[in-house]
């Protein structure tokens, strides 16, 4: 799933907060994997590659509708069963 081992610890309300300032004040639990595409690019200073975002993403697509919208509280609560 969409993680990397790292020593910190975050909690599904965190997660889904995150989610929600990416996302902008317009979200309704919702956001675009393009705009989450490039948000990941900009922000992780090339510590990610295009493949590794693709395959970050194409994670995402079973929590996803056929316009490609991410529904973030769906995915956080099934990942993290909160």
């Amino acid at each position: 799933m969409l993680s990397r081992k790292a020593n910190v610890s975050y909690t599904a309300q965190d997660v889904k907060k995150a989610f929600s300032i990416i996302a902008g004040a317009e979200h309704q639990g919702m956001i675009s994997l393009d705009v989450l595409k490039e948000t990941l690019r900009r922000h992780s200073n090339g510590a990610l590659t295009r493949e590794q975002i693709e395959d970050l993403t194409n994670q995402l697509k079973p929590f996803t509708d056929p316009s490609g919208n991410l529904y973030f509280n769906e995915y956080v609560s099934a990942v993290m069963g909160e």
